[in-house]
């Protein structure tokens, strides 16, 4: 993240990729991790220890004059079993806002969110929903419906400039509360040059 580059390491090793990432930019986690701008990381514990996972990568991108503002995101999951998980207690996001320098390509965090599993709403995902309200007899009993199937996170983030200043405005999706941060940019610190 920091320095620019993706990387996949597993129980503690780092792997070269399989596959030819696409370079685009994702507005979720899981989506980044399929990306050139992907970071993965895995703990296989087994069955005694179980194991956790992060995924995810770049999300969002603008430019500056001389630097650009990047925004990563992570998704972090507990897996206690082989494939078993909590899905109200074992998934957790972070979220980091960076400053890159053009001219050094190192960048430093200017600013981070941690969002534990309580803050982050259980949803369904769009078809799933679309396709419930096609089969049901009534709003009603599609909202009902939908409430019971709520098994997936649908976190994503958005990066904007504000056109009225130099500030960052960062848009999180997917949490039980709406949240929009603005983080100026002015007093940031340039990037250290690399050595």
């Amino acid at each position: 993240m920091l320095a620019g580059r993706s990387a996949r390491w597993v129980n503690g090793q780092e792997l070269p990729w399989t596959t030819e990432m696409e370079d685009r930019i994702a507005n979720n986690p899981v989506g980044a991790r399929l990306t050139t701008h992907a970071i993965v990381v895995e703990s296989r514990g087994g069955y005694v220890r179980g194991s956790w996972y992060l995924v995810g990568g770049l999300i969002g991108r603008a430019d500056l004059f001389d630097a650009t503002v990047e925004l990563f995101s992570k998704q972090i999951v507990r897996e206690h079993w082989l494939g078993y998980v909590k899905w109200d207690e074992d998934y957790s996001y972070e979220f980091f806002l960076l400053l890159r320098s053009r001219a050094t390509g190192r960048a430093h965090v200017v600013r981070r969110w941690a969002f534990p599993p309580e803050e982050v709403a259980l949803a369904v995902q769009p078809e799933v929903a679309a396709r419930i309200r096609e089969l049901a007899n009534s709003e009603e009993e599609a909202v009902k419906r939908i409430k019971q199937q709520r098994s997936h996170y649908l976190v994503s983030g958005r990066l904007q400039l504000d056109p009225g200043g130099p500030k960052a405005v960062v848009t999180i999706l997917g949490m039980v509360r709406p949240i929009e941060y603005r983080v100026s940019l002015a007093s940031a610190p340039a990037p250290a040059s690399v050595k």
